[in-house]
């Protein structure tokens, strides 16, 4: 027993000296070869039904040594290859679990990040550079953290500014409070990933407050999607139906329903998901085995209802695009269709990344799924980015409101015009472009229509 820790140990390039780091001397490597011997005896007592003295014990459970040599588990047995993130756990962007949690060969001696027993994991006072950042995959996702956290403040501002340029900011902050509410989840997840990714990777956290953490990354970043989701199916698309009845009502009610559907999946896989990670990183309790299967099947559904929800708030908006004319010009006319493309794109993602990550293949290398995840987390952020500026620009245009100044100043119903003969009939007329007059109800007499006042509608 003493031996094959040994050779673990210096697997993980920590040799006798490092033992003391842990609470241990060689003494407990003794300690453990006497509690193998009393438990698992290899007497001569051939009545019994363990295992003789001419036999291991390894021989009765069918290994032998070879079965503990653990480098063929390791990645190229090289745990500082640039192309792994260092760990291999089935996570992502979408937070059910993370791939940037250095494991004990990623370390310098003396420090364990990654063990079943976090209460012998050691923190550092200062950032251990040894360890920080030593493969691609951390350096990948700070980088991300870092850009888009710039773009999300850039975005804000820009909320921010069109509001206080608003007329009436009340009313306005009143239709549109989803907007800021997004974005500031979107924000808050990615200001703790930041620097949570940051104190893990310099080993001034333990693995198991890390995972915790992603805890509220993972509600905050759902959430911000859900949300701006919701404003593109509710004030968005009835912005777009203004005027249109039973359009508007109709689509009131479906959109409504639907994402009420969808709100609930998302908060029983949010709290599945909770439960999970508190069991296995905080309080040790047990949970039923069928548990993590559900909490993959209700998460995959609620991924299908939103992807669903998305294609419903695009065919609304395509049909507002055709029937209406005034928004098929100026800065509508791309706002729509972007909105459209990016919202499809990013559910889908979603739904995809989540499909691949859970029923995808569990044998691949750890850079091709890091690879795939990095992509995702890209694409994800990318479309929120797009959706979110394209729904700020419709909620923000007056082009969206009703159409009642086009149809006012046309005439409807106006009888025809009749021919009026003039008392010098027989003198040559300068060429004029034809006018098109109302009749007046006094016979003999022409007038010009009294323009009818503008009514636009209000943002």
């Amino acid at each position: 027993m003493s031996d094959y820790l040994d050779d673990l140990l210096d697997d993980y390039g920590i040799d006798s000296s490092d033992l003391s780091d842990y609470g241990l001397d060689s003494s407990d490597l003794d300690y453990l070869d006497d509690y193998v011997d009393d438990y698992y005896p290899t007497g001569t007592d051939t009545s019994s039904s363990l295992p003789t003295s001419g036999s291991s014990s390894d021989d009765y459970y069918g290994y032998d040594d070879s079965d503990f040599d653990y480098d063929d588990l390791l990645n190229g047995s090289d745990s500082n290859d640039d192309s792994s993130s260092g760990s291999y756990d089935f996570g992502g962007s979408s937070g059910f679990g993370d791939s940037d949690t250095p494991i004990s060969g990623d370390l310098p001696p003396g420090y364990g990040s990654l063990g079943s027993d976090y209460s012998f994991s050691s923190t550092s006072d200062s950032c251990v550079t040894d360890a920080a950042f030593q493969t691609t995959g951390p350096r990948v996702d700070l980088a991300f953290d870092v850009i888009f956290l710039v773009l999300f403040l850039l975005i804000g501002g820009l909320a921010v500014f069109r509001l206080l340029r608003s007329k009436s900011k009340g009313a306005a902050l009143g239709r549109w409070f989803l907007f800021p509410v997004s974005l500031f989840f979107a924000i808050l997840y990615l200001l703790i990933d930041f620097i949570t990714l940051i104190l893990n990777q310099c080993i001034m956290m333990r693995s198991d407050k890390y995972q915790l953490a992603q805890i509220a990354v993972t509600w905050f970043d759902n959430l911000s999607v859900f949300l701006l989701i919701v404003l593109i199916l509710l004030p968005i698309c009835l912005k777009l139906q203004q005027g249109g009845g039973k359009i508007a009502s109709l689509t009131l009610i479906v959109h409504s329903v639907w994402l009420g559907l969808t709100g609930i999946f998302l908060i029983v896989s949010l709290a599945t998901f909770t439960r999970i990670q508190d069991a296995i990183y905080r309080s040790g309790d047990s949970i039923d085995s069928d548990l993590p299967e559900a909490s993959r099947d209700v998460t995959m559904t609620y991924y299908v209802f939103l992807f669903l929800a998305a294609l419903l708030g695009g065919a609304n908006l395509f049909f507002a695009l055709f029937r209406r004319a005034n928004i098929r010009k100026g800065s509508l006319l791309l706002a729509i269709p972007t909105l459209i493309i990016s919202t499809l794109g990013l559910t889908l993602v979603l739904m995809g990344g989540y499909a691949d990550l859970s029923y995808g293949n569990r044998t691949r290398s750890a850079s091709s799924y890091e690879k795939s995840q990095d992509a995702q987390v890209f694409l994800e952020r990318f479309f929120y980015v797009l959706a979110f500026i394209s729904a700020l620009m419709i909620a923000g245009s007056h082009q969206a409101g009703d159409d009642s100044a086009t149809t006012a100043q046309q005439p409807v119903g106006a009888p025809p015009l009749q021919p009026q003969m003039a008392q010098n009939q027989g003198l040559p007329q300068q060429p004029q472009q034809q006018q098109y007059y109302s009749a007046s109800p006094v016979e003999g007499t022409v007038h010009a229509p009294v323009p009818v006042p503008a009514a636009y509608g209000h943002a």
